[in-house]
């Protein structure tokens, strides 16, 4: 009755039966959903930076339960992780965008025009 996926690798039916333990899926889920908050964040330097930065903590998080065998969805915890890496650097880089150009992106097309 124990299927792939149903239930924690570290289960095993007892003499007294019962139920299977619970898996903990919360930080993995929780890494996927803040991604892609973070994805569409990523344009906020400050909201950006804090989405990004905590996909990547439940990411790992939620991988270390993975490893522990209490939780059962590696792949969203990862891609949380992937989506955190992704717009960290993205975030950072409009962040110093708007540092440069205060007034804002019209300013920086107008200077690469000129430049180029």
């Amino acid at each position: 009755m124990n299927r792939s996926g149903d239930s924690p690798a570290s289960w095993s039916p007892s003499v007294t039966g019962g139920d299977p333990p619970v898996p903990r899926n919360a930080m993995g889920n929780s890494a996927v959903v803040i991604g892609v908050m973070a994805v569409v964040a990523c344009c906020l330097p400050i909201g950006g930076l804090l989405l990004s930065v905590l996909a990547i903590v439940f990411g790992i998080r939620g991988y270390r339960l993975h490893r522990r065998g209490v939780a059962t969805n590696p792949g969203r915890s990862v891609t949380g992780m992937v989506l955190g890496f992704f717009t960290l650097p993205v975030t950072g880089l409009n962040a110093a965008l708007l540092g440069f150009f205060p007034e804002g992106y019209g300013d920086a097309v107008e200077w690469l025009v000129s430049w180029w």
